[in-house]
């Protein structure tokens, strides 16, 4: 895409976002397995390092977000964009996205406690009925298999929900639109451009289902997701480094089609075509 390659300080806050969380993977600290006479503070100790790590990549995932929506916005409405853009966006949509923000979590939450209730509880009811039964409990792999198809459902419906979010932000960044009106509008532009976002909700859950593929593999035959990187110390592993470096490469690829979808829809047609 010309926007994506003629402004290439676009990849800037993914890429941040990415080393933020190899960062964390690296240094996230290994629970207390075993009692010691300091079993307390071990577990003191643990606790408050990983609500640090946790407060530390909730903020740095935020602050990347409003970097990834103001800059987008600038390059679809002017053509070019610099890192700059990113301060200015931080000051300007702080609170606009935040909210937007909860409501795509509240949305995301709502959604899988449903849809997990709908799919997680046939599985556990009939292992409980086999239990009943007297048959002996499944094995670990069987049991992974039977959640296989629920994992599948759960990474359609974040990868739709996420391109929605994507176009309910390019309201809020390229009209100005406050969280109401960033709502009204992205459904506007949804009902006129359905199409063109179920493609690219279709694209979006596609690469997130490939970069997915060592926790689906988890699932379906047993696959060692923890597998570690042997050259890189602490925890990171293949299921942490492979959507990594998807997100890298096509997060800002799915903000420009999201912000040009709605670009596109929200803009009057040339006077001659009218």
């Amino acid at each position: 895409m010309h926007l994506y390659g003629s402004n290439p300080v676009l990849i800037i806050p993914s890429l941040v976002a990415v080393l933020q969380s190899l960062s964390t993977s690296l240094l996230f600290p290994s629970p207390p397995m075993s009692p010691t006479r300091n079993q307390l503070s071990d577990i003191g100790s643990f606790l408050l390092q990983t609500f640090a790590l946790l407060l530390v990549t909730v903020t740095v995932g935020f602050l990347v977000l409003l970097g990834e929506s103001g800059m987008t916005g600038k390059a679809v409405t002017e053509g070019k964009v610099s890192i700059a853009e990113w301060g200015r966006s931080v000051r300007k949509y702080f609170v606009r996205i935040l909210g937007l923000a909860l409501i795509y979590v509240g949305l995301l939450v709502g959604v899988f406690t449903v849809v997990g209730v709908i799919t997680i509880m046939p599985v556990i009811l009939s292992m409980v009925g086999q239990a009943a039964q007297g048959q002996p409990p499944p094995s670990e792999s069987a049991i992974m298999q039977s959640f296989a198809p629920v994992a599948i459902v759960f990474a359609v419906i974040a990868a739709f929900v996420q391109a929605g979010f994507y176009l309910l932000l390019a309201p809020a960044v390229v009209d100005d639109a406050g969280i109401g009106g960033s709502v009204e509008k992205a459904i506007r532009v949804l009902r006129a451009k359905y199409k063109a976002f179920l493609a690219y909700a279709s694209l979006v859950c596609g690469i997130i289902l490939v970069s997915s593929a060592p926790i689906l593999l988890f699932f379906f035959s047993g696959f060692d997701v923890n597998l570690k990187v042997a050259f890189l110390p602490g925890n990171l592993s293949v299921a942490v480094l492979v959507p990594s470096i998807v997100q890298t490469i096509f997060s800002p690829l799915f903000f420009l089609i999201a912000f040009l979808i709605y670009y596109d829809a929200s803009r009057p047609p040339p006077v001659g075509q009218a």
